[in-house]
């Protein structure tokens, strides 16, 4: 009786105790449960879809060499539902939502395919897809080297096509003759004028009136010497161009209806011992340049307003190692791609990296199954067998392409991350939605149009030396810092704190109601640098 007694007290102990396990389990996973998930992002993926571009085999056996006909450059367009393709003398779009396999539309057709297009691509606020797109060609009349200017006005069909890459309802085309050749062009993102770099001059020509204006490239180029690609700034004045000796030319432009200013605002050179084949200026005003190792590397803003004729310095943004090539993200974002042009392997990948404010993400495209090896005629005439590699590849907010030798351009979708910010987002990182330099504070251009006067160049360097001083006087803090901030901001009057309840929509300033323009635009300069990380 004894025993039995003792054995039910066990069964009862052990019965109570797992119970309470299985309670604590339970509000264990109830906590979890209502703790936000955060999103893993794939870091090894494969293409969403792929476009048959040019088929080897074909050219091969019709004795075409490959190289004399496959895509230079690659676009993908600002909607980042297509993509442009520039083949000798031809600009052809692709329509990323076709199902079915059919030959990319040709877009714009220059009567000489002897070089291949340099063109470039925005889109109105209506929706219509601006092209335009410049080829060089030699004259046999004139014996000069010319070039020839085709812009494309498109506008899409209302009624969404997934059977066609021509998804354009109409196309309206202007052409424009010019007697030299163009070394590179750059459209502004609204599609209402564009820049040209031709020999030592940079053109600006409005689309609505044709109307241009030039500038020399600062300083001036010794012989032999040429520009090699130019960027515009989509919000801003701003335009920057490069030439072979690594020297970037910072110039204001101001396009109006009747008017065009342009003039040369600074020139410093990053002092880079490889050459400089593309710059881009980001949603800021900091610049990223890539170099001919694939290197990408940031020049600030406070660098290049405030260095004059001297060296500047500048920042590696990213190097993927063993990846040769680079390319900076399409929409002035601050990501990039890195790719090698070196035979494909099961572990060759793309890699991308891309800053979102508040971390550095890192993506690994994988290329699928195709072949590793592709047929083409070399030069002499000769059939040879070519190891697989990338010719090219682009990125532009979360679509990737790359074109390989096995004729097919691959698409990937990334994770979007730019979303509206949050009150973190705003003192941390972002101010009004618009991106802040990733590098140092920016200067606030929209403030200084306000102003709305015409000697705007001099009247942005005052600024430029207003802000410096106000940041010194002020020392904006870390967001590593921020909460030892907002507890020391809690002891001091509003009088002496105008910032902290500026950032919740309060404007407690002494001088809000000041009708003093430029004390308000100081005091708006420091309240907005309060809170930023100068890296």
């Amino acid at each position: 009786m004894k025993n039995l007694y003792s054995l039910l007290l066990k069964q009862h102990f052990f019965l109570l105790l797992f119970c309470c396990i299985s309670l604590i389990r339970g509000m264990e996973l109830a906590e979890m449960s209502l703790q936000p998930q955060k999103d893993e992002i794939p870091r090894n993926t494969t293409p969403d879809k792929d476009f048959k571009i040019f088929d080897p085999e074909i050219l091969a056996k019709a004795g075409i060499p490959i190289g004399t006909i496959v895509p230079k450059d690659i676009l993908i367009t600002p909607d980042g539902k297509g993509a442009l393709i520039g083949e000798p003398g031809r600009v052809r779009y692709i329509n990323f939502s076709n199902m079915f396999e059919s030959k990319p539309h040709l877009l714009i057709e220059h009567r000489s395919q002897e070089f291949w297009p340099i063109f470039s691509v925005a889109q109105t606020k209506d929706g219509r897809l601006v092209v335009v797109s410049f080829v060089n060609y030699n004259d046999r009349e004139s014996n000069k080297r010319v070039s020839e200017c085709i812009v494309s006005y498109n506008t899409f069909a209302c009624a969404p096509r997934g059977n066609t890459h021509d998804v354009f309802e109409k196309s309206i085309y202007e052409k424009k003759n010019f007697d030299w050749p163009v070394q590179a062009v750059a459209l502004h993102c609204a599609g209402t004028f564009f820049v040209i770099a031709r020999g030592e001059y940079i053109e600006a020509f409005n689309l609505l009136t044709w109307k241009s204006k030039t500038s020399k490239f600062w300083p001036k180029n010794p012989s032999g010497l040429v520009i090699v690609d130019l960027s515009v700034k989509c919000e801003g004045e701003n335009v920057a161009a490069v030439d072979s000796r690594g020297i970037v030319d910072f110039k204001m432009l101001a396009v109006e209806e009747k008017d065009i200013e342009f003039n040369h605002l600074r020139d410093v050179h990053p002092g880079d011992e490889s050459p400089i084949l593309k710059i881009c200026f980001l949603e800021t005003t900091d610049l990223l340049y890539v170099t001919s190792e694939g290197v990408v590397k940031i020049v600030n803003t406070t660098d290049w307003l405030e260095n004059s004729h001297g060296n500047v310095k500048s920042l590696t943004f990213s190097h993927a190692e063993s990846r040769e090539k680079a390319a900076v993200d399409q929409s002035a974002l601050p990501a990039t791609i890195h790719w090698t042009k070196k035979k494909i392997t099961p572990d060759t990948s793309i890699k991308i990296y891309r800053d979102n404010g508040t971390e550095r993400e890192e993506f690994s495209l994988k290329l699928g199954n195709m072949p590793t090896t592709y047929p083409y005629i070399t030069q002499m005439g000769q059939n040879a067998i070519g190891r697989a590699h990338i010719l090219a590849a682009v990125l532009r907010d979360s679509r990737v392409a790359a074109l390989c030798t096995d004729g097919y351009i691959k698409i990937w979708n990334l994770p979007k991350t730019h979303t509206v910010p949050d009150e973190k987002d705003i003192l941390m990182n972002i101010c009004g939605g618009k991106r802040r330099s990733i590098s140092s504070p920016s200067i606030p251009s929209i403030e200084i149009k306000k102003n709305k006067r015409k000697s705007s160049i001099f009247h942005r360097i005052t600024s430029a030396k207003e802000l410096k001083k106000t940041d010194s006087q002020t020392a904006p803090g870390s967001p590593r810092n921020k909460k030892k901030e907002e507890e020391k901001s809690s002891s001091i009057s509003p009088k002496h704190s105008p910032h902290s309840k500026r950032q919740s929509g309060i404007n407690t300033s002494p001088h809000a109601k000041s009708d003093d323009y430029q004390t308000r635009l100081r005091e708006d300069i420091s309240n907005n640098l309060r809170g930023w990380d100068t890296q």
